[in-house]
């Protein structure tokens, strides 16, 4: 299994629903919500609920208190069965400020499938914005073979690169050669080298 490790720019926020159709009934799945508060410098500056299935998992959420920085990722797992239309529905709502997500995921879960991936460490991402150069602190303990990619707006991985990460070490993205915009970095683990 590979495990996925994702830093978010960008956001949806306001009052909005999501609902995720096709999904079998008799099935578990994970919801996995991505947040990084990008815009406050301290906490209480924005609170939410989140729905699942019309079951409240998150209550006044403040994702910088959750973090405990601006731009750190914070990962919430969630898991659940879709309702009788084979539907998963996520609804967030603002309490101070706008509610807010900065990705979600979707995971079938089994008894061979396991959910312990690497997006509940912090990922460090600097600076940010970048121009020339973007550093990742993975916040890794043992050396691990990775693959970074570069993904623009419309979901085009426009660089991937195999790299080292290794414990206090960043890594470093020369992005000399990707044009201004808006960019997703996604880091897959493919072996723990130690």
């Amino acid at each position: 299994m590979q495990l996925l490790r994702v830093y978010i720019q960008t956001e949806r926020y306001g009052n909005f629903v999501y609902a995720f159709p096709g999904l079998t009934t008799s099935k578990n799945y994970t919801v996995r919500l991505h947040f990084a508060e990008n815009w406050f410098n301290a906490p209480n500056m924005r609170k939410f609920n989140v729905d699942l299935n019309g079951q409240r998992v998150l209550g006044n959420f403040d994702v910088y208190a959750a973090a405990g920085a601006k731009s750190k990722a914070v990962v919430k797992d969630f898991n659940t069965t879709p309702n009788a239309q084979g539907q998963i529905i996520i609804a967030f709502a603002s309490v101070v400020d706008n509610a807010m997500v900065n990705g979600i995921e979707i995971i079938e879960t089994t008894a061979t499938t396991s959910t312990t991936t690497l997006t509940q460490k912090p990922v460090d991402v600097y600076p940010n914005p970048a121009v020339d150069v973007v550093n990742i602190n993975l916040n890794v303990t043992t050396q691990e073979a990775v693959t970074v990619e570069v993904i623009n707006s419309n979901t085009v991985v426009v660089k991937k690169m195999s790299m080292t990460a290794m414990p206090n070490v960043p890594l470093t993205i020369q992005l000399g050669d990707v044009n201004s915009g808006t960019y997703y970095l996604r880091i897959t683990e493919l072996i723990r080298l130690t």
